[in-house]
């Protein structure tokens, strides 16, 4: 949802941006920690699939800084959440970033069936227009949770 209380459809998984001298998988247990926390039971266990790991350069115009060709470094992993499944949130639910952690703001998530997101690296057309349309951010990493 956009601060305003509208809602800001973005078909994508989970994505957060990488900090310096962080790993992709900081990267992934610190995203799933900020956008997914309001629904996880306190200590649970995020496991990062380390064999799943996969990077890709991508290079398109910086949505950020207009007329800008950027070379974006981005990382995908798979991530196991304890407790995360959709017994326990239903096909579809919203989570609340946490204030003192990013921006608060809340989410609303659906599951897919195994393979049914693209992961495909983003032409830049698409990138593009995406950005124009919802205005989505630059992300440097994504993380796919996987649950039954």
């Amino acid at each position: 949802f956009c601060r305003d209380g509208r809602p800001r459809p973005r078909n994508k998984p989970l994505a957060e941006k990488k900090r310096p001298r962080e790993t992709p998988e900081e990267t992934a247990v610190r995203g799933v920690l900020e956008e997914l926390g309001s629904v996880l039971e306190h200590g649970c266990a995020i496991d990062v699939n380390r064999d799943s790991l996969e990077e890709w350069v991508e290079t398109r115009h910086s949505n950020s800084f207009p007329g800008l060709e950027t070379v974006y470094q981005l990382y995908q992993v798979d991530v196991k959440v304890e407790g995360l499944t959709r017994a326990k949130t239903g096909t579809s639910f919203e989570s609340l970033e946490n204030p003192s952690l990013s921006t608060g703001k809340v989410h609303s998530w659906t599951w897919k069936p195994s393979g049914g997101v693209d992961w495909q690296p983003v032409d830049v057309l698409k990138a593009k227009n995406e950005i124009k349309d919802d205005g989505a951010g630059e992300h440097g990493g994504a993380v796919r949770a996987e649950g039954p």
